[in-house]
């Protein structure tokens, strides 16, 4: 046995450690997190591990907590306690295969997660992983929703699609107390410490802009049409005017749905008609998504409105839908595969002791539905 590994853990270790009692995370799970990361930085394989009389003493929490917080950590495959040895680290046991994925994702109809859930379960064939879609309802108490998880967390992992912000905080403080590995998808809270994959917003952004600019236009309306609950919706917004302001030759509009998570995208024509009559009616509309753009088109060609003659119409998020209309609809395609493929990639590599964040380029598609504006 190596005399080193034999050694007492240092307690100037245990002086990084801050647990706030007011926050949402139960102190218990807040202390799991923070001696992960000790382990995971400053620990080998087989060294001794602190005791509980140890973090009890050095952080003036309840042997409760600690004990509790230690037990997860076994769950965890991080720990393991010995007789006569006390307790050791075992780092070796995180580079075991995972076999089990479950994603949480809300129960309403959405083309563009289900183009990810499909990623999903395409990645976890080729790759021998059981996939678990558990769906969260509107007004389910969501700190209970791991329960339905039907594997424990050393021998799996979980993702978080597209769900409301509340119920990516609440599910991702469950999986957290529970010692569950999970990744965001498309939901980006800033003040969460959790891995996140999403597209690229600025990028999209400027790509879609840049080519109704290039066209001629100088009218751009961006149809708010998501939910502005969500901060990539918001992060659209802002990006939007800031491009704007940095290209002084566009007269810029913003209009607002009004939608909000469960709600229906035809809510989007609710606003068409102060658009369409405002004074300054826009040549170009960049929509939220596709289905904003689609519910725009249609709105305008019920009235007689020639897309793209008399305004051009641009959506955001790419896949077979816009071809099956007419004129099929030009929009910025979002690499909803690649952010399966990325998402379990983190996952089920070895364990990062810091969150990733990993935004993906998205892609112009150009098809019939934007031309240059009429003189």
């Amino acid at each position: 046995m190596n005399p080193a590994a034999s050694a007492l853990p240092s307690s100037e270790l245990l002086r990084g450690i801050v647990l706030d009692d007011s926050r949402d995370l139960p102190l218990h799970a807040q202390l799991r997190g923070s001696l992960q990361r000790l382990i995971l930085e400053s620990f080998e394989d087989d060294n001794r591990f602190y005791s509980e009389t140890q973090l009890v003493q050095h952080l003036g929490v309840s042997q409760g907590t600690v004990r509790r917080a230690l037990a997860d950590l076994a769950t965890a495959g991080l720990l393991e306690k010995r007789p006569a040895r006390g307790t050791l680290v075992r780092k070796a046991s995180q580079n075991v295969k995972l076999k089990n994925l479950a994603v949480f994702l809300p129960d309403y109809s959405s083309p563009n997660v289900a183009r990810v859930l499909t990623g999903l379960n395409k990645e976890c064939l080729e790759r021998g992983i059981a996939l678990q879609p558990l769906y969260t309802h509107r007004g389910e108490q969501l700190s209970r929703a791991y329960e339905q998880l039907r594997f424990r967390p050393q021998e799996g992992a979980v993702i978080l699609l597209s769900n409301s912000p509340a119920a990516t905080t609440e599910l991702v403080a469950a999986l957290q107390d529970k010692s569950y590995d999970c990744v965001t998808i498309d939901t980006q809270l800033p003040d969460l410490p959790q891995h996140f994959v999403g597209v690229d917003i600025s990028i999209g952004n400027e790509l879609g802009l840049n080519h109704l600019r290039a066209l001629g236009h100088r009218r751009i309306a961006l149809l708010v049409n998501e939910p502005e609950e969500q901060e990539n919706v918001r992060q659209r917004i802002r990006a939007f005017e800031a491009y704007a302001a940095a290209h002084p030759e566009i007269q810029p509009s913003i209009w607002h749905g009004g939608i909000h998570l469960w709600e229906s995208a035809g809510a989007v024509e609710s606003v068409m008609e102060q658009l369409w009559n405002s004074p300054e009616r826009p040549t170009a509309i960049f929509a939220m998504s596709d289905i904003g753009a689609l519910g725009a088109t249609r709105w305008l060609q019920g009235r007689g409105v020639d897309v793209p003659g008399d305004i051009s119409v641009l959506g955001f998020d790419g896949g077979n839908l816009g071809t099956l209309v007419h004129p099929a609809l030009s929009t910025v395609e979002q690499p909803f595969e690649e952010m399966a493929r990325t998402a379990i990639g983190i996952l089920f590599a070895e364990r990062s002791v810091k969150p990733k964040q990993v935004f993906l380029p998205p892609q112009l598609v150009v098809r019939e539905s934007t031309s240059a504006p009429r003189r």
